[in-house]
């Protein structure tokens, strides 16, 4: 088999997916502060800064500032940690859960679009073979690290 030819032809598709409407907002969802809203979200009380960090692989500034954007629109709340007063911890505002749940219905709702244009079958396929693809990335993280 031509994996060269047959990546070729992926990384095509890939870039004409990413010029679809629909894949635009599910990869909105993942990224930026929609998706560190999530996180926080999803936690509960009390997430430190250096979770999203770890969660998200990206670097300590860019949580930073994706943070102070949250927090200016009154979405989060950080405080000290009274236990550890180094510790900077994160709550999230009722405003922020309501933006968080409408976020992750829309996110829903687009992805779920997709799989019915593909249909039961394809739908199917696809993501059995996102999760087989995400199973070997996540052993071979592991594996590259130890």
């Amino acid at each position: 088999m031509d994996y060269d030819a047959l990546a070729v032809e992926l990384l095509e598709n890939m870039h004409a997916l990413r010029k679809a409407r629909m894949q635009k907002d599910m990869e909105e969802g993942l990224q930026g502060e929609k998706r560190v809203l999530h996180f926080i979200a999803n936690r509960g009380d009390n997430v430190q800064p250096g979770d999203i960090v770890q969660d998200m692989q990206v670097s300590a500034a860019r949580i930073a500032q994706t943070l102070n954007g949250i927090e200016k629109k009154g979405l989060i709340i950080r405080h000290i940690d009274n236990s550890d007063r180094r510790r900077i911890l994160i709550t999230i505002t009722p405003e922020g859960i309501d933006l968080a749940e409408a976020h992750m219905r829309n996110q829903m709702q687009s992805t779920a679009e997709m799989l019915r244009l593909l249909g039961e079958n394809d739908a199917r396929e696809h993501v059995r073979i996102m999760g087989r693809l995400a199973a070997l990335m996540s052993e071979e993280n592991k594996s590259q690290e130890g």
